[in-house]
Parts: structure tokens; sequence; C-alpha cells
């Protein structure tokens, strides 16, 4: 039992026209992009003539790798990889497709027992791989094939290198992916899992199936959902009913199984079918979704019922990945930057150099595009470089390489601290160049005026300046009566660590810097 259920009857031969063969260059001939409404409140890639795929890279990696090399167990095989999604690349730009590619870059705290369950099953299959070459000396069977190591990023970079358009997901990845397909007006979904099926896409492709033949076609079968919702005689919200009873990682199967008990489902190989066809007859007598209350009780008996919350959840969850939920519950346009600019206050200047500088800043945040994917290098990106080499030119430099022992003795002579003391206790010792920026050491230090310690400015035997931060007085004078004291032992150390843990400084994050990696790990 599982939702897995619903995408092995989807793909049974007992559904007449569930899965339908297909050429995607052929269907890419005759589709015609309908114009999408232009929205002003973030910038939507171009729209043409084209067929526009999105792909969920986790359910075809053995495709992108290019199916199954005899080899793969001795190492990546890179460079076949690379040359075959060359091939696929070239044939698709001349079919007029355009694809993005997304992978998984959440950590979904509420599957891990999906992903526990998946890598115990990859390691079960490499234990067996293992075993094969050992005592036969051959390369293992293909449905052994496992994925390689760090495939994922060299995917990536192979996508990137080719032009195709890669991307990231942050917070849940089946809903981040058909939410982009809904926004971005794409034709086609490329998966195999059945979450995807309940949330109805436009035209729903297998990625498994995918494969570019010899005389250049790029075949696959297509997912008829209509055909699934007209053999089972239900509505596209009661297959959403239907996913959240078969069991998920919202609400498992465990906690289902006297329900099963009662409709007559079993767990087998080949019981998937029967299933399938059992929960539709069920699901046909429950009231609509829309109350959800009523839909409780029908099922449940009480409204109070434990399993109650999750049910909820678990419905409004594949709801949402519904055309209609996606438009009902999609998350309000972000403002834009012009009216951003506008609410916030400007910073008092000091003097008029900073407010050359603050113009500048402004100006340069202003006309920086970050809505570009990584693949899409733009002139602005050197530019940023250049500022970012002209900011970093007299950065600190925090090495003891060349450090005099002497000098730190003639430091200790004069009480600033003690040689005996752990590196800890002094917090950072920091060689700078003598120039007009040595004036915010300690703010490249990440420490304010007056909140961790003093800067003493010593000077070096080589024309440089030596800053020494010292800690503030209650940690040297708890350091130096710790020596003094009979019990100097664990307890003036666990004073020390004490002391330096509560001075210790955590620097704030720019919410531009938040903003930009944030973008940057979904477009990567």
């Amino acid at each position: 039992m599982g939702v897995g259920d619903l995408q092995t009857f989807l793909e049974s031969p007992s559904l007449e026209g569930g899965a339908v063969s297909v050429d995607l260059l052929k269907i890419a001939r005759n589709v015609t992009q309908r114009q999408q409404p232009h929205n002003t409140n973030r910038k939507i890639r171009p729209i043409g003539n084209k067929l526009k795929l999105i792909i969920d890279a986790e359910n075809c990696l053995d495709r992108l790798y290019g199916g199954y090399f005899s080899d793969w167990a001795c190492g990546g095989q890179w460079n076949r990889m690379v040359q075959f999604l060359s091939l696929l690349t070239r044939a698709i730009e001349r079919g007029n497709i355009e694809l993005a590619v997304v992978f998984n870059g959440t950590i979904e705290q509420c599957r891990m027992n999906e992903w526990v369950a998946e890598q115990a099953n990859i390691r079960q299959r490499v234990g067996m791989v293992l075993k094969h070459i050992n005592t036969k000396a051959t390369p293992p069977p293909k449905i052994w094939w496992a994925p390689p190591t760090c495939l994922r990023s060299a995917l990536r970079m192979a996508l990137r290198h080719l032009g195709v358009t890669v991307m990231c997901t942050m917070d849940d990845h089946h809903q981040e992916v058909i939410a982009y397909c809904r926004e971005y007006g794409f034709h086609g979904l490329l998966a195999d899992d059945a979450e995807y099926a309940a949330f109805d896409p436009p035209r729903y492709f297998s990625a498994e199936n995918l494969k570019l033949t010899y005389k250049g076609s790029v075949e696959t079968k297509e997912y008829m959902i209509s055909e699934l919702t007209k053999t089972l005689k239900v509505t596209q919200e009661q297959v959403c009913i239907m996913a959240a009873l078969l069991g998920n990682f919202l609400l498992p199967e465990s906690d289902l199984q006297d329900l099963y008990k009662k409709l007559g489902l079993t767990k087998g190989e080949n019981s998937a079918e029967s299933n399938i066809k059992k929960l539709a007859e069920y699901v046909g007598t429950l009231p609509s979704p829309s109350n959800m209350d009523v839909l409780v009780v029908a099922v449940f008996g009480i409204p109070e019922d434990k399993r109650a919350s999750k049910f909820r959840q678990s419905v409004q969850y594949y709801l949402n990945g519904t055309a209609s939920g996606f438009l009902k519950y999609c998350t309000p346009p972000t403002k834009s930057k012009k009216d951003k600019n506008k609410a916030q206050p400007q910073a008092p200047v000091s003097n008029e150099k900073d407010a050359a500088n603050n113009v500048n800043v402004k100006t340069d945040d202003h006309d920086l595009d970050t809505s570009g994917f990584a693949s899409e290098t733009t002139e602005q990106e050197q530019e940023t470089l250049q500022n970012y080499k002209q900011a970093t030119a007299h950065s600190v430099v925090t090495s003891f390489d060349g450090l005099d022992v002497n000098l730190l003795k003639n430091i200790n002579s004069g009480k600033f601290i003690s040689i005996n003391e752990p590196y800890s206790a002094v917090y950072k010792l920091s060689f700078i160049d003598d120039s007009p920026l040595s004036s915010d050491s300690s703010r490249f230090n990440g420490i304010s005026n007056g909140s961790v310690g003093s800067v003493k400015s010593i000077p070096g035997s080589s024309g440089q300046r030596v800053n020494l931060l010292v800690g503030n007085s209650s940690s040297s004078n708890t350091s130096e009566n710790s020596k003094n004291s009979p019990n100097s032992g664990s307890g003036s150390q666990k004073a020390q660590k004490q002391s330096v843990s509560n001075n210790a400084v955590t620097p704030s994050v720019s919410p531009d810097v938040l903003r930009t990696a944030s973008l940057r790990h979904q477009k990567v």
C-alpha cells in the first residue's frame, strides 16, 4: 500500500490508454504557445512558440546519465554522460523544445523516513554489485544500477555548460516543481511520481522512459490522467482524497490499517490494481473536500479523531498542487524593487565622501539583476567581480605565519596578555597594511567599538602594524587571578571558556545576502 500504487495503476496494462508512447519532437511541431499575460511584478523568461517541458531530475537520474553503461561501477564515466547530454540537447533544440531541469535541494524533515529507506535500498544494491564483481568478475546487472557519487553535481554542471535551465528547490520539492510548471506556462512535466498524478499537470510524461533513438527522435510515454479519472469514475478532487487515504509522508499507512481492513484492501505486489478500484468506489461515496469537517466525519466517524488533522493536511497538500488549488492558495506577488526603494528610509550620511559611496552602492543595488539563472552569465557579474576585488584589496590577514615569538614576549612583559594563555583568550591577532582602511580593522575583525575588547597598536619589525585584540578587564582579571588561586585547574579553564563564549560576536547577515544566496540556490 501507499500513494505509489496510484502510479502503478496508471502504468498498468489494465488501464487501457493510461500510458501512450509519444514522440516529443512530433508534439513540439504541433504546439502553438498561447500568449501569457505579462506579469509586471517578476521577470518571466521570454515565451515563444516552443514546447516547454519541466523535468524532475530526481526521477530520471539514470536517463540523464545516459542509460546503463556496463562499466559504470568502475567510475563516473562523465565523458560518456556529457556526450549523451550533448546529443540529447542538440536534438531538443532542433525540435523546438525548451527544457527546465529541477533538482531536489530541500531538507524535508517530514520525508526523512522516505530518504532513509531510499538510502538503505541503494546501500543494499551497492553491496550486491560489489559481491557480484568480486565473485564473478563481470559487469553487474542493469537492475542494480545505482547513481554514482556526485552525479547530481556533475549533471548540474554539464547541463549548465550545454545551456539548459537548471534549478534547485528550496522548501517542498513536489509543490515547487508543479508551481513553477503552472506559473511559467509549461506544457508538460516529465516525472514518475504518484504525487504528480494527483496534482494533474497540464501533460504528464514519463521521465523513466525518456530515450533518444538512433533516428534522432526523443520518445517517452504520456500518462493520461483523464483516462484514470474516467475509468475509476472519480473527479480530480476525489483523486486527491485517494492519494491521502493510500498513505503518504503526512498520513502513513500504519495509521489507516483499520480503514484498509474495513474496505478489504490487502498488501502485495499484484494487489495495487484491485486496491485502487476498491478505494475509488469508497471515495465516490464521500462528500466533496470543500467541506472538510463533513469529510472527516465520513471517513473516521468522529471529528475528534487523532488522525483528523493529518488527513486534513494530506488532502489539502494535494489540492494545493492542482490547477484550481494553485490559483487559490499560491502566495501573493512580491512588491517590485521600485516600491521597496520608496518604502525604505535613507540612512543619515556623515560626510560627503560617505554620501558619494552611499549613492554608488544604492545605484549598483538598484541595477543588480538577480533574476537570471546561473547559466545566464551577464556583464553585470563582471562588474560585481571588479567591485569585489576592490573591496577586498585591503582585507585583513589572520595568519600566524612569520610571527615573531619575541614579539609576544615583549607584549607579555607589558602585561597586555599572558603568554601561557590559550589562543582563545587572545581572540584574534592580525597583521594589516598601514593604509587609510586600517582604522576600520575592528570592523573587519568582527568587533565593534566597545564590545569585546580594546585594540592595542604595536609597531612591527617589517614596517607593518600589529593589531592585538585583548579581552576586556573582567576576562583578563579572571585569567590572572586563576594563576594565583590554589584551585587553578578545571575551574579556571571553565571560567576562561565561559568568558570567551559570553564575549563571542555573532555578525549579522544582510537581508540582501540571504536573498542572493536563496536565488543562487534555486537557480544553480
